[in-house]
């Protein structure tokens, strides 16, 4: 495939199709390295762990408790995983009417854990789709059990990556505020004029793509940008949400503020401490939409994570 993508390369009216196409499957190859790994996969269990464990996100009275599947054991050829409990999200989906309130909720839960994840400067998994998660029914709480974390980045991204995500990120939020809806293919939009000036994407770039990618399984946005799930205002108030953690990353939080504000703001925010920033980024977009839905978002102590036996490759001769 990469030597078929690398010929079509050099013909001038295909190279808009080519290019994306050879750095997926560049990325491809090294994610399936990276995936096969059970030391690296280690490293990005205790990512996972660090990022989803001790999260719960209320969403409109009903409380949904993030939960990473630990794992018990692995090796060079195995990974042994706690089985998550509940219903993968893509069958919850096709279980229940589109517009289920229970379904919508738990959506907006899980894309308010994961737009942190994106916004926090920290590591984040890129394949974060509606198969790698399930939803399990409670009395008073909900859990959302989330695995499979082969797509985990094991190190944060650079200064230099976040300052040019959080320009694209800024172009994505006000789209969607100016009544934009089809993020997805904004962002593809942005990332494939920048390939075209540059001549490749950062693969930083290419993963916060593919995080969005994956993630439009708990949105559902279709080919004019309507959500067959989420409500219109849903996604502004994830985003509200997220910043009113505080938890967003100072580069993302000063880069947007100052791109609803002016060059006057910014220099007013660059005054303010963290928090009030981001609380105030969170008032605009809700005043910005007229967001209805109520998002909160809580962090408890996080437990150690189980550390798992790891097996060494075998020796020659041993049996």
């Amino acid at each position: 495939m990469e030597r078929v993508a690398t010929r079509l390369e050099q013909i001038d009216s295909l190279k808009n199709v080519a290019g994306p196409f050879v750095e997926s499957i560049r990325q491809a190859r090294e994610m399936i390295e990276v995936e096969t790994d059970h030391e690296t996969g280690v490293q990005q269990q205790r990512n996972a762990w660090r990022r989803y464990e001790g999260v719960s996100v209320t969403v409109e009275g009903e409380r949904f408790d993030i939960h990473t599947a630990a794992w018990k054991a692995c090796g060079p050829e195995f990974r042994h995983q706690e089985k998550v409990a509940g219903e993968h999200f893509l069958d919850l989906l096709q279980d229940n009417d589109p517009r289920d309130p229970f379904t919508r909720k738990a959506a907006i839960a899980y894309l308010s854990v994961e737009f942190l994840n994106l916004l926090s400067g920290d590591t984040f998994d890129h394949d974060s789709h509606g198969a790698n998660v399930k939803i399990h029914r409670g009395s008073g709480s909900h859990r959302i059990g989330r695995f499979d974390h082969g797509c985990m980045a094991v190190r944060p991204p650079s200064e230099a990556e976040r300052r040019e995500c959080a320009e694209i990120m800024c172009d994505l939020v006000q789209g969607y505020l100016s009544g934009n809806g089809g993020i997805l293919e904004r962002a593809h939009s942005i990332i494939r004029e920048k390939r075209e000036r540059e001549g490749a994407s950062p693969s930083y770039l290419i993963s916060f793509e593919r995080a969005l990618l994956a993630l439009n399984d708990f949105m559902r946005f279709d080919s004019s940008g309507t959500s067959t799930l989420l409500q219109p205002t849903d996604l502004g108030a994830v985003l509200a949400a997220t910043f009113q953690t505080g938890k967003v990353d100072p580069i993302f939080a000063q880069t947007i503020a100052g791109r609803f504000g002016g060059p006057a703001a910014r220099t007013f925010l660059s005054m303010l401490p963290h928090t009030n920033v981001c609380e105030l980024i969170a008032q605009n977009i809700k005043e910005r939409i007229g967001a209805q839905s109520q998002i909160s978002m809580e962090f408890a102590p996080q437990s150690s994570m189980p550390e798992p036996i790891v097996f060494d490759s075998p020796k020659m001769g041993d049996r």
